[in-house]
């Protein structure tokens, strides 16, 4: 009795069943991936993105475009989580494999460009920008939002006087094609750069720019508003900081004493005898936060290390800011208010 043929059928019977396995578990992980990402869940769309890569390249072995994009697929969602060194090389190998399945100049090869930009190394990231850009001035000419996002990420994201250009033009183009979010962002982040270089001057003019253009109650709206308080705090002008001390009380609901924090914080002197004899310690502080968000009354409820630093602590304290606590849409007093000053001699390396 010859049984070669039966068993020949068995065989492929098993395969095609280990096969139909395979594209059902490649199907659950891709859609697992879709939804994740539709939903902004990246954490939640790293593992399906890596398992339907995998099955993918076992499954797609003949098809290069259904490959890169899996490849690319991972890559995006890791770039999204800010994994940079885990997300570039996938990105990379991801460039390569979608010019060799779609062409140099594709429209695909945009979308790997951006994500390249967003998680290259400093040194590569000005050249991803770039490449962006031509590639979207054949593809998205026109669409001023579009080329906005990828100046105001390069600005972000590079180093260098040309920085500010970047935002400065993804504002003027936000504001062109009208989407008033990404016009805010980008001048939230002119006004944040200008503080990071010490130029407080110069940053109220963006942030108020972005507050203007957002609802009262925008997330971002408040940081702008929490920006300016330190701005003009710093530059002496406490009575403009109120203004902004008083928005964000109004529009943010209280939540307790043990949540309360200052808006600005400005450091305090160390004493000099303190940092000779290398002590350090803390100083718990109570007091009031007024309707202006002052701080008053200062005292002293415990102190360690040394009791050289409660006059800095307390003196530090005066100058905190708070946005007040609102009751039925009236500015009122926080008595009972806590803050701990922490004295702590800091190395810097040469």
């Amino acid at each position: 009795m010859n049984i070669r043929p039966v068993l020949a059928i068995c065989a492929s019977v098993l395969c095609l069943t280990a096969a139909a396995d395979m594209q059902r578990e490649f199907n659950d992980a891709y859609k697992a991936y879709r939804d994740a990402v539709s939903a902004e869940q990246y954490h939640q769309a790293v593992a399906p993105a890596g398992e339907a890569r995998r099955l993918g390249e076992l499954l797609y072995a003949e098809d290069p475009r259904s490959i890169a994009k899996l490849v690319f697929n991972e890559g995006f969602v890791l770039g999204k989580l800010s994994r940079r060194d885990e997300a570039y090389p996938i990105l990379q190998q991801a460039r390569k494999l979608t010019r060799e399945a779609f062409g140099e100049a594709a429209e695909e090869m945009l979308d790997v460009e951006v994500a390249l930009l967003g998680v290259a190394p400093l040194s590569r990231a000005r050249y991803h920008m770039q490449q962006a850009l031509k590639l979207a001035d054949v593809h998205r000419a026109g669409d001023d939002a579009f080329i906005a996002g990828i100046k105001l990420q390069g600005g972000l994201r590079l180093r260098g006087k040309d920085t500010m250009s970047l935002l400065e033009e993804a504002a003027e183009s936000y504001q062109a094609a009208g989407r008033e979010e990404g016009f805010a962002l980008a001048q939230f982040w002119i006004g944040k750069r200008h503080m990071q270089n010490k130029r407080h001057r110069r940053a109220p003019k963006p942030l108020e720019a972005a507050i203007d253009a957002l609802p009262e109650r925008h997330h971002l709206a408040l940081m702008a508003r929490a920006h300016l308080v330190e701005v003009y705090e710093r530059l002496g002008q406490s009575d403009e900081a109120t203004e902004h001390c008083l928005a964000i009380g109004r529009a943010t609901p209280w939540t307790g004493n043990d949540d309360y924090q200052p808006l600005f914080k400005r450091g305090p002197v160390y004493p000099q005898t303190a940092l000779n004899n290398n002590r350090e310690g803390y100083v718990l502080l109570e007091f009031t936060v007024d309707e202006m968000g002052f701080v008053r009354n200062p005292e002293v409820v415990e102190s360690g290390g040394n009791a050289i630093f409660r006059e800095p602590a307390v003196e530090a304290a005066k100058g905190f800011r708070y946005a007040p606590r609102f009751v039925d849409g009236k500015a009122v007093p926080v008595p009972n208010v806590r803050n701990r000053i922490v004295f702590k001699i800091r190395v810097t390396a040469n």
